[in-house]
């Protein structure tokens, strides 16, 4: 279902002469500056729709769909969330380096509210001195009240089934951020003032440390200095209060924390980069047939490590279905290595989903693929080029926008 166009054309796709006679049109075009990509995708559970972005960052789809209904948008590493009518004609404007603070719909007052939504959940900290410090009616006074502009600007829609749900859902995350304060509380009591203003200090510090992000974006001496900065942050932290094994116990737990990631930054470290050859590995298929990576040099390779236990491996499979469907006329290769043990429930698997490309079983090999590329959660996906070198030994989702800029780019 893949669409592509360099020029602005409305891409409608058709789903049958039948079923389009009781479905409405929407029209989603917009304006990219500073794209990350070239691919767009407007998705949900039913279907997707792709485009490409022009040379001027424009794009165009339309859309055949037969009630209101959310729908996730994709631009590059960038998602969001829009609410899509029949009959509706939306224009996107937004600037990617600063994606949710910028981003418009012009034409639809109901994903504008979601944005908005969006970064006041992201930016609004309810885990905050009125937290720590406050009691739960205090609390909940609280919470209420930094909500309330958020509800006023829901009231402004005049969508009424929209308005109710998405009160109904606010309501639900309030009544869950009091819950766990309420929760706290019980604990939080049983300390005085000064131990609680500390928890709240080291709440904070541990929320402005992202070891997830830094791990990926610096180099080892920097990310050696940031993991530093972090136990010398909770090592002073720790002198503004009585000693006690609860003290002792934070200190040893952050310095484990640092000691952790240190390692899996010199793990990282030795991992094939971009251009360099791939580390080989051989697996059987179902017919006990031995099959290894370096057997498709000459197509690029993209690798899914996963497990039939593995949740989020199995919600990835409809993408990675549809991605390969997409490219069966080119030159790459799906390849999946299942990390099961169990190879029943993995041949299963494989028949009750009707996988497509070559599947593998490593049989829980730790000391194979899982030691060699470092995977420690699934599913891992990696992209091999034509000449057996690594492009990206933790690449793009299927569901995400990302990958199809960057198989095209090695196409």
């Amino acid at each position: 279902m893949k669409n592509l166009f360099s020029s602005l054309i409305i891409i409608s796709l058709a789903l049958g002469s039948c079923n389009e006679k009781h479905k409405g049109i929407a029209k989603i075009s917009g304006e990219i500056q500073n794209p990350s990509g070239t691919t767009v995708k407007v998705s949900n559970s039913d279907t997707s729709y792709y485009t490409s972005l022009n040379d001027k960052g424009l794009f165009q789809l339309t859309l055949m769909i037969d009630s209101s209904s959310l729908f996730n948008l994709g631009l590059g590493a960038e998602q969001t969330v829009m609410y899509i009518k029949p009959g509706d004609d939306i224009h996107i404007s937004v600037d990617q380096k600063r994606f949710d603070e910028t981003i418009n719909y012009s034409g639809s007052s109901t994903s504008n509210f979601l944005a908005k939504k969006y970064l006041f959940w992201e930016k609004t900290d309810f885990y905050c001195r009125h937290f720590y410090l406050s009691t739960n009616e205090e609390y909940s006074e609280y919470a209420k009240e930094v909500t309330n502009g958020l509800i006023e600007d829901l009231m402004q829609i005049s969508d009424t089934n929209f308005v109710v749900k998405e009160r109904a859902d606010i309501k639900s995350k309030l009544n869950k951020i009091i819950s766990n304060q309420g929760y706290a509380q019980n604990n939080l009591q049983k300390y005085d003032l000064e131990y609680r203003i500390f928890l709240m200090k080291l709440d904070s510090i541990n929320k402005y440390y992202k070891f997830r992000e830094a791990i990926k974006k610096k180099g080892i001496s920097e990310f050696n200095d940031y993991l530093n900065q972090y136990v010398e942050s909770i090592e002073s932290l720790i002198k503004t209060v009585p000693q006690s094994k609860k003290t002792a116990r934070i200190l040893r737990d952050c310095r484990i924390i640092a000691s952790r990631y240190r390692k899996e930054k010199e793990s990282i470290e030795q991992l094939p980069k971009l251009g360099e050859k791939a580390i080989d590995f051989t697996y059987s298929n179902r017919y006990g047939e031995k099959v290894s990576l370096s057997s498709f040099e000459g197509n690029l390779v993209y690798v899914d490590v996963w497990a039939t236990w593995c949740g989020p491996c199995i919600n990835q499979l409809p993408a990675l279905k549809e991605l390969s469907e997409d490219y069966k006329s080119k030159d790459v290769i799906f390849l999946g290595i299942s990390v099961d043990s169990d190879t029943t429930s993995w041949i299963n698997m494989l028949n009750k989903k009707q996988l497509s490309g070559i599947q593998l079983i490593a049989n829980d090999d730790s000391s194979g693929i899982v030691k060699d590329y470092l995977i420690n959660s699934y599913p891992r996906f990696m992209l091999f080029d034509k000449n057996g070198t690594v492009i990206s030994t933790d690449s793009p989702w299927p569901s995400s926008c990302e990958i199809r800029d960057l198989i095209n780019s090695y196409l």
